[in-house]
């Protein structure tokens, strides 16, 4: 179900202006996500992801809504992930009524 994926530094994960439709689990490395506002020329770090603080990511105004992202997530370091895409997910939550739950929650 997941695909692990390597990370050079300075990637972007998730883009600015894109409909997000993975989850990462952070394994090696770091990354931030940082909210993008190009009207005002605003861009501020809004969240950190490691393997021991918030190894789960994805930019959830986009995830959910399926609409683009306001925000980008970018490794600060070269960095191991496992990428898990949306349909996947919803394949295998559909199965269980505890995840799907979960994931509503």
């Amino acid at each position: 179900m997941g695909q692990l994926v390597k990370v050079k530094n300075q990637t972007k994960l998730v883009r600015h202006n894109q409909v997000c439709t993975k989850i990462y689990m952070v394994l090696k490395g770091g990354f931030v996500c940082r909210f993008i506002d190009e009207e005002l020329e605003i861009e501020k770090t809004i969240n950190f992801f490691f393997p021991n603080f918030h190894p789960f990511m994805t930019c959830m105004d986009s995830f959910f809504s399926g609409k683009k992202s306001q925000s980008e997530i970018r490794a600060i370091s070269n960095a191991e992930v496992i990428e898990f895409n949306k349909k996947d997910i919803e394949t295998f939550i559909f199965q269980d009524l505890q995840l799907l739950r979960v994931y509503h929650a």
